[in-house]
């Protein structure tokens, strides 16, 4: 996911699903940098038996975090990348498609 946006978006999805948004069969948790430090760490918790857990994160995730449990790991293939806007004279972070190269290094790194 490429923000804080794109991730609650797609919880609000998985929580109308019928199933996916079922807590008796789905543990659903986000993980971002502005996020407290005690509900990043849930993310760490095994889930009751029978329960899948889905973690919702950015590329942080890749780098930074190793998720003992992690099945299976879905990238929507990109990330904010630092670009400058010219009209207002700042730098800024903008979604851009990830490199193959980086796509493959996710695939080998999981």
């Amino acid at each position: 996911m490429t923000g804080w946006d794109d991730i609650n978006s797609l919880k609000d999805q998985l929580q109308a699903h019928p199933i996916l948004g079922d807590p008796r069969r789905v543990l659903l948790l986000a993980c971002h940098g502005s996020m407290a430090s005690s509900e990043q760490r849930l993310i760490f918790d095994k889930p009751e038996d029978g329960v899948r857990k889905i973690v919702l994160a950015t590329n942080m995730a890749e780098t930074s975090i190793t998720i003992n449990d992690v099945v299976f790991v879905v990238d929507c293939g990109k990330a904010k990348e630092t670009s400058y806007d010219a009209l207002n004279n700042t730098p800024c972070l903008l979604p851009s498609w990830i490199s193959k190269a980086a796509a493959r290094q996710c695939v080998l790194s999981t």
